[in-house]
């Protein structure tokens, strides 16, 4: 399967998770992302592709990132979503989302 589809059947996925009012905070993901490291665009290198589940919310927002990168330069994705991760709420570990603990430093994650 090619790695654009396979993101967009993520993000679907992911989508409809939403859609329906489905948690996503500690969900394994039916479908799992393949994860470039030969990318055009900064990503990820390959050592920290191979520590990130790619069945959970991290990987699929890392490619939601990557890809409105290239469509949409200004796009306020990456701020908006780090600015809800951040705010204090104690109910939720970013660790069960699949987040690593360096996820801000990751090229994808980046300001540009």
């Amino acid at each position: 399967m090619a790695i654009l589809e396979n993101w967009l059947h993520a993000i679907s996925n992911l989508r409809n998770c939403c859609a329906h009012h489905s948690r996503t905070w500690n969900r394994r993901f039916m479908v799992s992302v393949t994860l470039p490291y030969n990318t055009l665009y900064p990503f990820m290198d390959r050592i920290i592709i191979r520590e990130i589940r790619t069945n959970k919310l991290f990987a699929t927002l890392s490619c939601v990132a990557y890809i409105l990168d290239i469509i949409s330069p200004g796009s306020d994705f990456r701020r908006n979503a780090k600015e809800l991760l951040k705010s204090d709420c104690r109910l939720l570990d970013l660790k069960d989302m699949g987040f690593p603990k360096y996820w801000q430093s990751l090229p994808v994650w980046r300001e540009k």
